[in-house]
């Protein structure tokens, strides 16, 4: 009761808060053995094991989550409102543990939005675009946003907005990734590649573009694009095809 208590009150699992190192009793080495039965063993049976290391680890937070993205996706397979329930718990409980974790692909952002996936299986989705609004920094969860107000809450025009958000940042970062393959092929000296690194991205943004006779900032990106192309051309000794693209990048 005593332990139980003070490893509640301090967000720890009891083995860690009195130094057990005994074979079995370490949470870490337990978590290992459990994901260690992941695809090897039917869902039913990696619950059963993860509630009863819930009972000897409540708070270690790596059992935690595991337990939590088990739920989950018993949940959303079988559309097992108990089962997303008790992820949301589980979920919820693991943001508390956020402290403990070592996983710099784990955040609290990210187990925040398996919050709101859970809601959005369980149909509560102004639930579920009020976390994802709670955690969408730098826009992250826009396009779930928007996708939820337009669809499931049959909010157009509410949700376009996400979208579009969503698809200028997601057209930036993909230039951001073509001008670097088109660096690279450069700095590697790979004209040829290069050359054809450009054209492909040039390619890609004309079609991105919604109204092909509107300027927009797709146009700029296009004509940094074909400047670039220029200077390549130029670059692989093709200074005729260098000037035809110069005009291109005004």
């Amino acid at each position: 009761g005593y332990l139980m208590d003070l490893a509640e009150l301090f967000r720890v699992s009891v083995d860690a808060l009195i130094g057990f190192s005994l074979r079995g009793s370490n949470a870490d080495e337990e978590a290992d053995r459990i994901e260690a039965l992941v695809n090897r063993v039917p869902f039913e049976e990696l619950q059963a094991e993860y509630e009863k290391a819930l009972r000897k680890f409540p708070n270690h937070f790596r059992t935690v989550l595991r337990a939590a993205s088990i739920w989950k996706r018993f949940g959303v397979m079988h559309q097992d409102e108990p089962g997303l329930r008790r992820a949301l718990e589980l979920y919820r409980h693991a943001v508390e543990l956020i402290s403990q974790n070592r996983d710099p692909e784990i955040s609290e952002v990210s187990v925040r939005n398996e919050i709101a996936g859970c809601y959005a299986s369980l149909k509560d989705y102004c639930k579920a675009v009020e976390e994802y609004k709670k955690n969408n920094l730098g826009g992250i969860n826009d396009a779930n946003i928007g996708l939820v107000q337009i669809w499931d809450e049959r909010k157009p025009e509410e949700g376009i907005l996400y979208i579009e958000r969503a698809f200028l940042n997601n057209l930036s970062e993909s230039a951001t990734i073509m001008f670097g393959y088109i660096f690279y092929y450069l700095v590697t000296g790979d004209t040829a590649r290069g050359i054809r690194a450009a054209e492909q991205a040039i390619g890609h943004l004309n079609r991105a573009k919604e109204d092909p006779d509107r300027r927009s900032f797709v146009d700029k990106l296009i004509s940094l694009l074909y400047l670039l192309l220029a200077g390549i051309r130029d670059k692989a000794g093709q200074p005729g095809k260098a000037e035809e693209d110069l005009p291109l990048a005004g």
